[in-house]
């Protein structure tokens, strides 16, 4: 699990403001 910040690396979404945890 990584931690990214405003946009997910997997599916180009964004999360404005968000902290967000995908599975790579």
């Amino acid at each position: 699990m990584s931690k990214i910040f405003s946009v997910d690396p997997q599916t180009g979404n964004n999360y404005p403001g968000d902290e967000q945890t995908v599975t790579n």
